[in-house]
């Protein structure tokens, strides 16, 4: 998920993060938009916004997914360099150095359940 500054909270005034979708190496927007807050409930204020996906959205993850699986490129990884990829890009796409990873490593479900304020 893209992730982006959000509109400010509007019981408190406080920016939220909001998310979008990565698809195929880009941020990609619903064509019909729309979106959710995340309510944490432990304060009752929303924590993140999020981008509602469509179709066209689903159909393109789909697609990107597909065209990466059966690139000759990925087939020719051994599995282990493929995991090694996989965790390279998730610590490029995190928007975070490492120490503040280390923070901030719990779970976003925590927050949706209210376990982390």
């Amino acid at each position: 998920m893209t992730r982006t500054t959000a509109p400010q909270d509007r019981s408190s005034g406080t920016p939220i993060e909001r998310y979008g979708h990565h698809i195929a190496g880009n941020s990609v927007l619903p064509e019909h938009g729309g979106t959710f807050e995340s309510i944490n409930p432990t304060i009752g204020r929303p924590w993140a916004e999020f981008s509602m996906g469509d179709n066209s959205i689903v159909d393109a993850a789909v697609s990107a997914a597909e065209d990466a699986f059966e690139s000759a490129t990925w087939r020719a990884l051994s599995p282990t360099r493929r995991g090694r990829l996989m965790m390279a890009w998730g610590i490029a796409t995190s928007h975070r150095t490492k120490s503040e990873r280390r923070r901030n490593a719990q779970p976003y479900d925590l927050i949706n359940m209210g376990k982390s304020g």
